[in-house]
């Protein structure tokens, strides 16, 4: 049985290496070894373009450099499917740099200095204004909620909704409170009187990595709700002159209407400042601080926000 066995397969190991043979003879050893040695590297530079292609499919069609490892452009945190700014919004004359650098004249640090109405109308046109997060800034206030979308938009990006923002400044710690922070880490809550410089309250830091959710400026929302007074606006109210008169019939009008009249209420979150100092207990300011007063045409020295994609 061994012998039939080895004389069964006999022919087949003649029949390869004559293949084999007439191969090297058709094409030569050299040959053979040249063609190995190109599909080689072919598939090496096939595997490290494909590699390529995926580590950077998450960064934007303009080139924005990625941010810590987490998929997001530079200077953002990834929260569940979400890309956040991880530092309240600076505004600029020009948009920032693929690397994240600001570039421009800055406004919002000491007064309404924008270039475009604070109804938002140039803000992307005549006199475009861009939003960048950036760390150890002082964040831009004095903005109105329609030009902080505009802000937005014009990177790319958008106002966070308010469910995101909630999501998004989880596990910011504020144990101090009710009472004082103490002016050095903890959020900007009642201490300085002041907008301090991104980041710099090293303890201010949501779970994502999102600094200054609490305190430091109060961020407006996407969202747009009822508002505070009553009764409800007239039946041939608008929004004012400052707003092209348009109607804004329906609404219950928020308390801090601003430069117009009948807006509903847009969600400011997270506190300001000076949102301590005003609390009865402290705890104006916190994470889960909601503020429904004002209109979306009101702005103030502690108004500001932060985008999302």
């Amino acid at each position: 049985m061994t012998n039939d066995k080895q004389m069964t397969q006999q022919p087949t190991v003649f029949k390869r290496v004559k293949f084999a043979e007439l191969f090297q003879r058709r094409f030569g050893v050299s040959k053979v070894g040249k063609l190995y040695s190109v599909s080689i590297v072919m598939l090496t530079i096939a595997l490290f373009l494909f590699l390529s292609v995926q580590l950077g499919s998450s960064a934007s069609a303009s080139g924005e450099a990625l941010g810590d490892g987490n998929g997001c452009p530079v200077h953002m945190v990834r929260v569940g499917p979400l890309c956040v700014d991880k530092y309240e919004a600076t505004v600029w004359s020009e948009p920032p740099t693929s690397d994240g650098s600001p570039r421009g004249t800055r406004f919002g640090l000491t007064g309404d200095d924008y270039p475009c109405s604070f109804n938002g109308n140039g803000c992307s046109g005549a006199n475009p204004i861009y939003a960048a997060s950036l760390p150890s800034r002082r964040p831009s206030a004095f903005i109105t909620w329609f030009q902080a979308q505009q802000a937005c938009l014009n990177v790319g990006k958008r106002l966070l909704t308010n469910a995101e923002w909630q999501g998004a400044a989880a596990g910011t710690p504020t144990e101090y409170e009710p009472g004082a922070d103490d002016g050095v880490n903890d959020c900007n809550t009642s201490t300085a009187h002041h907008v301090v410089r991104t980041g710099s309250r090293k303890s201010c830091v949501s779970s994502f990595g999102a600094f200054d959710m609490v305190g430091n400026l109060i961020e407006w929302t996407a969202d747009w709700i009822q508002g505070s007074s009553v009764p409800f606006a007239p039946s041939v109210g608008t929004v004012g002159p400052n707003f092209g008169d348009d109607f804004m019939l329906g609404t219950n009008p928020a308390s801090a209407q601003g430069p117009g009249t009948n807006f509903p209420s847009a969600l400011a979150r997270g506190g300001g400042f000076r949102a301590g100092l005003f609390s009865p207990n402290g705890s104006g300011a916190g994470v889960f601080a909601l503020n429904a007063h004002f209109s979306p045409a009101d702005s103030a020295d502690d108004s500001g926000f932060r985008c999302a994609r």
